[in-house]
């Protein structure tokens, strides 16, 4: 009796873990667990068995001062078959919420012990304390189908419960009862005790709520039915505010200092209305400096001041922040849309629009969609301001980004969507979209397409100037549009994003109303000129976070080196070869030598760079020797050698001395280096290399492949791929099946893209693996055709070989891949926190060498010109196409 747990394949492990070093009071805690759940039953002394699982285990304390004893089942769950199931969460009890009911909780005491496991599944679920080894009996904390398998066994309890008329729902050990009335709800509380008890379920009355309320604390959330809002409990809030504060005053956290943040303040959203708008900042903060860092948590990153001003509204704010739990019927529905040739709006009968500057014409157009909604809002501030409006736009990208009040996709689209709250909570206005089809979206696409050209005329700037010093400056400007005003006020002909309202002009412009019309002619025409599309400016009402904007964009062309800041490393570098007198062509040339990967490692340091000189006021592409060699000794703090040595080589690409030798490259600046070197030596990751037989083997126990779910088979064939190719991770990503020729002898691909170690006069070799007739298990050929055949209904038009195993079923990239690899590693039995999932490359490549391949073979095939990367990197010595990959299968058998 007992409920089974689902493996994907028979659990296997090639090394048992030694027992955790724990401190004397932690011991004390363990021995004091163990005696409590030998005695509840819940584990029982066992005995070593074929097949068995073991397990290390860990305490965590509870709110009550005990602790809770938890099996690290890590390992394990990689064999533990997955499946999607709907949990429900507090967005359920929100949406089952009414105004003014009663409300309630009931908490059951050692839930997941309350479930037997069959016993032939006990032995995967063992540990060892004090030499005597332990197995539990029942459903362990940490096991990954526990909450499936709790949560469908409490679904006829629930459903039970519905039928009698009652409103409730579970999550986990966790009940939500509710009543329109006390009496309803304590007849809810009084029928669900009694079936949990009836049932077996103990109920933990200490943490229970069994008296009928208006305000109930659940799942870290205080749900309040008189006001109808939803906002953090005290202790949550407490937690948040003091990690908040933690982080601004700690001059250079690691990335997990701010990845506990960021976790913190997404587990807030479901209480918090503008947490999403405030958080994205910091959450693109640790992304970057991850893929920077590639990937350690335990890197040091330095928090930009805008980073810090979002730490600072959460100080400032989360203790007063509650969400409503619904922001009502939109009191306005209005239509926006945009071409490359301007944007327009439809509201009531109400119509507007205008034409794109020119420098607003050379955006994406997911931006311009979020453009001209924030133009629009604009336009009709004064009718919406204090109102729920629904934006209707026909494009998705732009819903969403507006929705979820930012994305990480794109900054720029991210900029705007902050752009449209900000505003939007300046003037009181919450705003939602919806999509519509493109074919509705008739008057607000006629806006943005048909202009009223013959009344888009203005001063020449001269003239006007000229004017203006002859006279006097004007206080208002009739007529005119964001694009052509002269002065701060102007009055517009329709509604205007920045034109100043109707019904509120300047106290000494009373009368003066924006819908009038002009119909007179313009008697010089040599006094005006059509609209410049270049114009920008702000109005009164615009932030001054849009001012600044505005003002990047205006600034942008005349900037000094100095003064750019987050325009990426090109414009710095165009700089540089500008300043040494290149054409435009011969620079775009040149710039387009440096890779996209190079370019993202580069970004950060002159970014950095250019930092640093601004504060010095120091030129950042004619620096001195000194100020190079001073901005190093900076990094040096929290860098490594190699970081290091990435930096001087960014700024060498700007930096050029008078006798025309590179910074990097300067006596002085090489000494330095040197020193680096002798005090933090940039030795090789590996010293030696993992056995390839151990994950061939494992790979072979992986059977049958045709039952293979599939990502179990995605990860077997692509760890295949890895091994046999002697690949890098970017390369099993440029496998592409219309660049692949399969048969049954062998499958080889014809690489269309550049690699790493591409050349001019040097690229890939084809990739040819042979089939493997000795073990079909291990048969490349054999698995590539079924995972073809399995990924046929869900590939469209998608032509890279790899696919992701869940939908949408996209192609991957390359840190999913080597996600992928680490898993399958893992489960082998490779130690995962030594050997990375590249080091696949060495692993495979050592195998062949020792194997015997010649080294023109194991050359051609991982794509080197000469065995100098081999021996200096990958540990070992390094052409028959095909022999490199049956080598290295042969190793795993013969292990």
């Amino acid at each position: 009796m007992g409920v089974n747990i689902e493996f994907t394949s028979t659990p296997f492990q090639a090394v048992v873990p030694c027992e955790n070093t724990f401190s004397k009071a932690e011991s004390e805690a363990i021995d004091l667990e163990v005696h409590k759940l030998l005695k509840k039953g819940v584990i029982s002394q066992a005995l070593h068995e074929p097949g068995e699982f073991i397990s290390r285990i860990f305490i965590r304390p509870k709110k009550d001062g005990t602790y809770r004893l938890i099996l690290n089942l890590k390992k394990l769950n990689n064999f533990v078959k997955y499946h999607h199931f709907k949990m429900e969460t507090i967005h359920t009890a929100t949406q089952l919420m009414k105004k003014n009911c009663c409300m309630a909780s009931i908490d059951l005491r050692d839930a997941y012990y309350s479930v037997p496991v069959c016993k032939d599944h006990q032995k995967y679920l063992k540990f060892s304390w004090r030499n005597v080894l332990y197995r539990f009996t029942c459903l362990p904390n940490g096991l990954a189908s526990a909450p499936r398998i709790f949560t469908k066994l409490l679904k006829p309890v629930y459903a039970t419960l519905r039928s009698q008329g009652h409103v409730s729902f579970g999550y986990i050990d966790d009940s939500y009862l509710q009543g329109d009335s006390v009496k309803e709800c304590k007849t809810n509380i009084d029928n669900t005790v009694k079936l949990f008890e009836l049932l077996g379920f103990t109920t933990h009355d200490e943490k229970s709520v069994l008296l009928p309320t208006h305000q109930l604390t659940l799942l870290g959330f205080l749900l309040n039915s008189i006001d109808m809002t939803i906002s953090l409990s005290p202790e949550r809030v407490k937690k948040l505010k003091t990690a908040c504060t933690k982080l601004m005053g700690k001059e250079n956290p690691t990335i997990q200092d701010v990845a506990h943040v960021v976790g913190l303040m997404v587990a807030s959203f479901p209480g918090n209305t503008f947490g999403p708008l405030f958080y994205r900042a910091l959450d693109t903060l640790k992304t970057e400096a991850l893929r920077t860092n590639k990937g350690s948590f335990a890197a040091k990153v330095q928090i930009p001041s805008h980073v810090l001003n979002d730490l600072q509204w959460w100080v400032d704010n989360i203790e007063h922040i509650r969400r409503p739990i619904s922001h009502g019927t939109p009191c306005y529905i209005m239509q926006t849309d945009a071409s490359t040739l301007g944007w327009g709006a439809h509201l009531q009968g109400k119509r507007t629009g205008g034409q794109w500057a020119e420098e607003e014409a050379k955006a994406h157009i997911n931006c311009l969609e979020m453009k001209a909604a924030l133009l629009a809002l604009q336009s009709f501030s004064t009718t919406l301001s204090g109102t729920h409006v629904r934006l209707e736009l026909d494009n998705t990208t732009a819903v969403s980004y507006i929705n979820c009040m930012g994305g990480s996709r794109s900054k720029e689209c991210n900029t705007l969507a902050r752009q449209i709250w900000l505003w939007c909570i300046e003037n009181k206005i919450w705003v939602s979209a919806t999509h519509i089809p493109g074919s509705t979206n008739v008057e607000a696409d006629h806006e943005s397409r048909v202009f009223h050209d013959n009344t888009e005329w203005a001063l020449r700037p001269t003239m006007f100037q000229h004017l203006c010093e002859k006279f006097f400056i004007p206080q208002i400007d009739l007529f005119a549009s964001r694009l052509n005003h002269k002065v701060h006020s102007y009055v517009a002909w329709r509604p205007d994003p920045q034109a100043f309202d109707h019904t509120s002009p300047p106290e000494n412009q009373r009368g003066l109303s924006r819908g009038v019309s002009c119909g007179s002619s313009l008697g010089n025409t040599a006094m005006v000129s059509s609209v410049s599309k270049d114009v920008g400016c702000s109005s009164s009402n615009t932030t001054t976070e849009q001012q600044s904007a505005i003002l990047a964009i205006q600034n942008r062309e005349t900037a000094s080196p100095t003064q750019e800041t987050s325009t990426g490393c090109l414009p710095l570098i165009r700089k540089s070869l500008q300043s040494l007198g290149f054409s435009e062509p011969a620079t775009n040339i040149i710039t387009h030598s440096w890779r996209g990967g190079t370019q993202k490692q580069y970004k950060t340091y002159l970014q950095r760079w250019i930092q640093f000189c601004g504060k010095r006021k120091v030129n950042a592409v004619s620096p001195t020797v000194n100020t190079v060699i001073e901005f190093l000794t900076m990094l040096y703090d929290g860098l490594q050698y190699s970081a290091l040595n990435t930096a001087r080589s960014a700024i060498s690409t700007v930096v050029t001395l008078a006798a025309e030798v590179p910074i990097g490259k300067h006596p002085l600046v090489t000494r330095f280096m040197r020193g680096v070197f002798q005090l933090r030596p940039a030795l090789p990751r590996y010293s030696e290399t993992w056995n390839v037989g151990v994950v061939i083997k494992y790979l072979s126990n992986m059977e049958p492949t045709a039952e293979l779910t599939m990502e179990n088979l995605t990860k077997k064939l692509t760890m295949l791929l890895a091994l046999l190719s002697g690949h890098r991770t970017q390369t099993l990503t440029k496998l592409n099946i219309d660049f692949m020729a399969l048969t049954s002898e062998k499958c080889s691909f014809i690489i269309p893209g550049l690699l790493k170690h591409t050349r001019p006069g040097s690229h890939q070799k084809p990739i040819v693996i042979n089939a493997y007739p000795n073990d079909k298990r291990l048969c490349t050929v054999s698995i590539l055709g079924t995972y073809l055949e399995k990924t046929k209904s869900i590939r469209n038009n998608e032509t890279q070989l790899l696919l992701s195993y869940r939908k949408p079923y996209k192609r991957v990239s390359r840190d999913t891949i080597s996600r992928w690899l680490k898993c399958v590693m893992q489960n082998a039995g490779i130690d995962t926190g030594k050997f990375k999932s590249h080091s696949t490359r060495s692993a495979s490549v050592s195998a062949a060498n020792r194997a015997g391949i010649p080294m023109d073979t194991i050359l051609s095939a991982a794509g080197w010109s000469n065995t100098r990367t081999f021996d200096q990197f990958y540990n070992k010595n390094i052409t028959e196409q095909g022999l490199f990959a049956s080598a290295v299968l042969d190793v795993g058998i013969d292990t």
